[in-house]
């Protein structure tokens, strides 16, 4: 009965663990790859406005 109580809790605390994602999963499947992909599209654009001085009011920071 005791070894079936710790598989149920060590099962339940895998759950949890997934579910919060503090579990690390062997490999990636689509959606993060899919995720992978949009993040570094995001950084690229991001890169892409600063480079090309699309964030803030540049003018202010001319004149300092």
């Amino acid at each position: 009965v005791r070894a079936a109580e710790d598989l149920l809790s060590l099962s339940r605390f895998m759950k949890e663990a997934w579910l919060f994602e503090k579990l690390n999963t062997v490999g990636e499947d689509e959606h993060d790859t899919r995720r992978n992909l949009k993040l570094e599209e995001d950084v690229a654009a991001v890169k892409e406005a600063v480079q090309r001085g699309l964030l803030g009011d540049n003018s202010i920071n001319e004149k300092k």
